[in-house]
C-alpha cells in the first residue's frame, strides 16, 4: 500500500542508536568538567560553634554547656592546591579539550540524526514515485504485449514480436516486484525512528 510510505509532514525522529550516543557524549562531557573542576585550586571555609562548661565538676559542667555564657567558636579557612601546577594545568587543558571534544560529537550526532532522517523521508517519498512508475510500467507493457497477440492472431505480427513484447512486459512485473521488495525492506527500518 503506497500509503504506507507516506512521510510527509512528519516530524523529525532520531533513531533510537544515535538518541543513545548523544546521551553518551553528554554525560562524557558533564564527566570531564567534573574532573576540570577537581583539578582547580580548592578554597574551603567552615564556621563551628558550641557551648562548653567550665566548672570542674562534670554535672556543673554539662548543665553549663546548655547555657550561652562561654561560647565557643571556630572558624577554618583551608586552601589546597597542587603542588605540580604545571602538571595539572596540562590537565585542566585536556579536560577542558575533552568537553569540547564530547560537544562536537554530541553536535555531529545530532546532525547525522537530522540527515538520516532526512534519507529516511526522502528515500520513501522515490521508493513511493518509484512504485508507482514501475506499475504504470508494467500495465503499458501488458497492453502491449496484448495488443501485440492479437496481431499475431491476425497475422499481421511474428512470433518473434510476440515474444519480445511479453519479455518486455515481465521485466517491467520484474522490476516492480523488486521495488516493492525495497519498499518493505524500507518499511522494517521505521520502528528504528520511532
Amino acid at each position: 500500500d503506497l500509503n504506507e510510505l507516506k512521510t510527509t509532514g512528519a516530524k523529525v525522529k532520531v533513531r533510537k542508536d544515535l538518541a543513545l550516543q548523544q546521551v553518551a557524549a553528554l554525560s562524557n562531557k558533564a564527566n570531564s568538567e567534573g574532573q576540570l573542576e577537581d583539578a582547580k585550586p580548592k578554597l574551603d571555609l567552615s564556621l563551628q560553634g558550641q557551648w562548653n562548661g567550665r566548672d570542674e565538676e562534670y554535672s556543673k559542667a554539662y548543665d553549663e554547656s546548655f547555657e550561652k555564657d562561654q561560647p565557643l567558636w571556630y572558624v577554618g579557612v583551608s586552601f589546597s592546591m597542587p603542588l605540580d601546577q604545571f602538571k595539572y594545568s596540562d590537565a585542566r587543558e585536556g579536560y577542558r579539550k575533552m568537553a569540547q571534544a564530547y560537544e562536537l560529537r554530541r553536535d555531529s550526532l545530532k546532525e547525522e540524526a537530522l540527515n538520516t532522517w532526512r534519507n529516511f523521508i526522502d528515500q520513501g517519498s522515490l521508493l513511493k514515485d518509484q512504485i508507482q512508475l514501475s506499475r504504470d510500467l508494467e500495465d503499458v507493457q501488458k497492453k502491449k504485449a496484448d495488443s501485440e497477440r492479437q496481431r499475431l492472431q491476425r497475422g499481421r505480427s511474428t512470433t518473434f514480436q510476440v515474444l519480445s513484447f511479453e519479455q518486455d512486459y515481465i521485466a517491467a512485473k520484474s522490476q516492480r516486484i523488486n521495488t516493492e521488495l525495497k519498499a518493505r525492506e524500507y518499511l522494517t527500518l521505521k520502528p528504528m525512528f520511532e
